[in-house]
């Protein structure tokens, strides 16, 4: 429903909620908000766990979960931060970038990081510095910056400038 201005008009209300614009005012700026937030959910893990393995965080805060002994969590995690440095610079995202420095859409950053590693081998241990990283990624892709007035928004829109028929 429009009103008299051609704005969109919720029925409970009847206050127009946009105007005469294709996208609404804030759309753009909602998005971009929401760009940084999925790609500081993304690079944050990796970089609080760079930080905790350079730290060297051996004992009850290691990330080694496959030895008991200090000198092997101590070898294990400096596999593990080795791992995440070589796997970020083949992606292009060694030292970690703050969020907004990247300059990849949010998708290409999920295709790059679906490819990243934080497994060390050494001794065996099969440690992982960050073990839910594929939750990351998958709660990521399934999230969407876009509500239902702004997705209304746009439909009414297309039907006025003719971009639709329903």
């Amino acid at each position: 429903m429009t009103d008299d201005e051609g704005g969109l008009v919720r029925s409970d209300t009847h206050k127009a909620l946009f105007y005469q614009s294709i996208e609404p005012g804030d759309l753009r700026s909602f998005v971009a908000g929401a760009r940084l937030t999925i790609i500081d959910g993304l690079l944050k893990p990796i970089a609080d766990a760079v930080d905790n393995l350079r730290m060297s965080n051996v004992g009850d805060k290691s990330l080694c979960k496959g030895s008991r002994y200090e000198n092997e969590k101590s070898q294990c995690e400096t596999f593990m931060l080795g791992v995440i440095i070589r796997s970020l610079t083949k992606m292009d995202l060694w030292p970690v970038p703050e969020p907004e420095k990247v300059q990849i859409s949010v998708s290409q950053l999920i295709e790059k990081l679906k490819g990243f590693n934080s497994q060390s081998c050494a001794l065996s241990h099969n440690c992982l510095a960050i073990p839910n990283m594929a939750d990351i990624i998958k709660i990521a892709q399934n999230w969407s910056p876009i509500e239902l007035p702004h997705l209304e928004h746009i439909q009414a829109q297309a039907k006025k400038v003719g971009l639709s028929n329903s």
